[in-house]
Formats: structure tokens, sequence, C-alpha cells
């Protein structure tokens, strides 16, 4: 009898259908339907054990008590070889990957790993080398829900990591990179590589040049820092690197820009989060991105920005989303450098980006009423406006503007018009 057969006569799997479907969207319906059509019965067990979490896996009991079922074949181990998803609890123990780690995944896509199991307090890999194999396509680190809707780039951004680490050397450990790498060894067709943990050992030089080789990878996010000495060996160690990579999430050096877009010039999205202090036309570099759609800058050590650099972005003629904001939460706003940020300044900038629909743009300005005409006009297709940062920005009850296409705005800074006694209130 063939083991789905055999799965679907364990009384304790039809309990635990009907259970948490009843916390489903419509789960009361389907449960219902569970009870008297095995069609749909089997249908729920792919539902539930295809996005399987560990924690249910390792709840399982290992062996099965039914004669019918060979002692090579546990009862855990029938449901690891339905998954094509396996997400760990990002506050769960690490004891589960011990309990986990003699089965075979032959089906798994996707794996959400807990960050614990990548950077426990010795810097050693847990026993997570079974769930790598040919078919794996998403690797990722599992730091929040499951159920969020938080981007990638918002959780680089929610990251803590203490400047004072950033800014340090902090060399690669040999037998970490040795073990990851061996196991990226075993996934040769991975897409998708999304390891937002605090811990450089692992991801230093050797492993973006693994990743340079992968010949599938579509998006790389790292929660690592890299200068310009790094990206400069890629070249000279892979031909041609990164040939599918379309979006790339890093921390960085400012240095390090001009030649990041050397060797990845075919980007799509960009989550560029900088360590040290701004340059003089780093930023200008990125307009060499000719097909690069998403733009997120994020700055942790400086509140100052050359404007020239502000002005720069103008050049990205192809943006659809422009995010310009300080990393840490509650610093201070962003400022334009030796000069304000005005009017005039805002139309050269919006007057190359008439694709844009998304401008979240959180520097410290000084705009007139103007501002929303220019960026009506300019950027017509505007979905989310965020000027959060945004001061004296003075109303004026003439001016007539529409969005029509606006789903999101977020401004401060609106002063009322003047009373008799010359004085304005703020709201």
């Amino acid at each position: 009898m063939a083991s789905s057969v055999l799965a679907l006569q364990l009384p304790e799997i039809l309990s635990r259908v009907l259970s948490q479907l009843y916390s489903r969207p419509d789960g009361a319906n389907i449960a219902s339907a569970l009870r008297v059509n095995k069609f749909w019965f089997a249908c729920g067990i792919r539902i539930l054990w295809s996005e399987s979490r560990s924690s249910a896996l390792a709840s399982l009991p290992p062996t099965c008590p039914l004669a019918a079922l060979p002692p090579t074949c546990p009862r855990r181990q029938l449901y690891a070889a339905q998954a094509i998803t396996l997400l760990f609890d990002p506050n769960g123990s690490k004891k589960v990957h011990r309990e986990l780690q003699y089965l075979v995944f032959p089906r798994l896509k996707c794996l959400l790993l807990d960050p614990k199991s990548l950077n426990d307090a010795n810097d050693n890999l847990c026993p997570i080398s079974q769930y790598f194999g040919p078919t794996l396509q998403n690797l990722e680190s599992n730091i929040g829900s499951p159920d969020s809707d938080c981007s990638l780039s918002d959780i680089m951004w929610q990251g803590t990591y203490n400047q004072g680490k950033l800014k340090q050397h902090q060399p690669e450990d040999p037998m970490a990179v040795s073990s990851i790498l061996r196991l990226l060894t075993r996934a040769p067709f991975l897409q998708r590589i999304a390891l937002v943990v605090d811990n450089q050992a692992f991801f230093g030089t050797d492993f973006l040049i693994h990743c340079a080789r992968q010949p599938q990878l579509v998006e790389l996010a790292l929660r690592c820092n890299h200068g310009a000495a790094t990206w400069q060996r890629i070249p000279a160690a892979v031909p041609a690197p990164f040939p599918t990579l379309r979006a790339l999430h890093i921390w960085s050096h400012c240095s390090a820009v001009a030649v990041l877009v050397k060797v990845v010039p075919a980007l799509e999205e960009l989550t560029l989060l900088l360590t040290d202090e701004p340059s003089e036309n780093f930023l200008y570099h990125l307009r060499s991105l000719s097909a690069l759609r998403i733009l997120l800058v994020g700055y942790y050590c400086s509140e100052d920005i050359p404007k020239s650099e502000l002005m720069a972005l103008g050049e990205l003629k192809q943006l659809r989303e422009l995010r310009l904001r300080a990393h840490t939460l509650g610093a201070p706003p962003l400022r334009s450098k030796n000069s304000g940020f005005c009017d005039a300044d805002l139309d050269v900038l919006l007057s190359g980006l008439g694709n844009l629909r998304v401008f979240d743009f959180r520097v410290l300005c000084s705009l007139s009423s103007k501002a929303f005409l220019k960026l009506a006009r300019h950027c017509p297709h505007l979905q989310a406006i965020d000027l959060l940062q945004v001061c004296n920005l003075a109303m004026n009850q003439d001016a007539f503007y529409t969005f029509p296409y606006l789903e999101r705005f977020a401004a401060r800074g609106f002063e009322c018009p003047l009373d008799d006694t010359g004085s304005s209130h703020s709201r």
C-alpha cells in the first residue's frame, strides 16, 4: 500500500487536520467536507503537510505502531517526504534539528531556518544538512512571524546591529565558512538566499563568491558588512558572476558601491544599508544600473547627505520605488549637507522620475505647497508618498493637485495660515 494512503489511515492526523483547519478562513466548511469526502481529506493533508512546521513534524511519534508499515518507513518520514515548505519557529529550540536529522526531504523547495541554527553562542551550525538537496530553491532565516506582511527590505531595516560592531573588521571563521558552503553545495539550484542573521563569520568573501557561481540565484539578502575589496575579488574568481541576480539586499561601505554596480549590473531591486560616512558621488554610480526599478537606501552613521548625491537619484529614470531614510528607528532625520533642499531642487530631482509609484523621501526639507504640484506633475502614477520628516510646509489654499492612484499619504510639518496676531499653529 502506498505510503500516502497509509498516512491517511493514521487517526491522529484526522484530529490534527480538523483542529488546525478550524483556525483558518473558511476552515469550518473545509473541515465538514473532510469528514465525508476522502478526496477533500487528502487535500487537507496536503495543505497542512506541504507547508509543515518543524514543531508539528517533531511532535509526531518517530515510529508508527501499525504493522503494515515497515520499520524503514517511520511516521515522521511519511510527512517529511511530502513537505514542500518547512518553517522553523524563530524562538524555537535547537533540539528540533537533532530530532529530525535522519529524515529525508526529497520535495523540499522552501526552507525557513531559525536564526539559532546558524548563529548559536559558539558560532556552530546545528545539524541541518538533511534539509539541503537539489530541489531546494528558497533558503531564508525566519526572524519573524511567517504571517507578517513585512517585506524583506523592512526586515533588513529593522535590524538592531551595534554600530561599533559594524565598523570593526571581523575576519571570517574558516571552519564556519566551510560548513555553510558544504550545505550550499548540496543545493545547487537555489533561487533565493535571505540569511538575515547577525553573524559575519559565515558570510564573508568566500560565501559571496559561492553565491556568485549559483546559476539560478535571483535574490540575495545578507546582514553582513562588505567593503570594496570583497566585491573586487569576485570577478577575479568568477568570470561571469551572479548571472541571474536581480534583487540584492545588503549592508555596505559607501566606497564599495562603485565596484558593486559593476559586479551586478542587471539589478532591478537594491536595498543598500550604508555603514560609514557617505562620500561624494557614491549614489551617482547607481546610474549605471539601467534596469533598476526599486531602490532603498538607509544610513547608519550619518545624518548629512551631499545635495549632489540626492540630485543624482534623478538619473535613475526607470525607478518605480525610491526610499531614502535613516536606518535606525528614532534616529534624527537625514538632511542635505551644507544647504537645504527646496522646491527647485525637488523639481529637478523629480523631472527624471516619471515612473515613480512610491516616494519615501525622509530628508529634512524646506518645501512649500508647490512641492505637491511638482509631485503631481512629474509623477502622476504615485501610489504612496511618505515625507514624515518634512518641515515648514506652508499650505496654499489656491493650490490644486490630484493623485488619482494614491493609496498612502504621510507628511508632517504643515502650518496653519497666519492668524490675526501674525502667528501660526502647526498641525
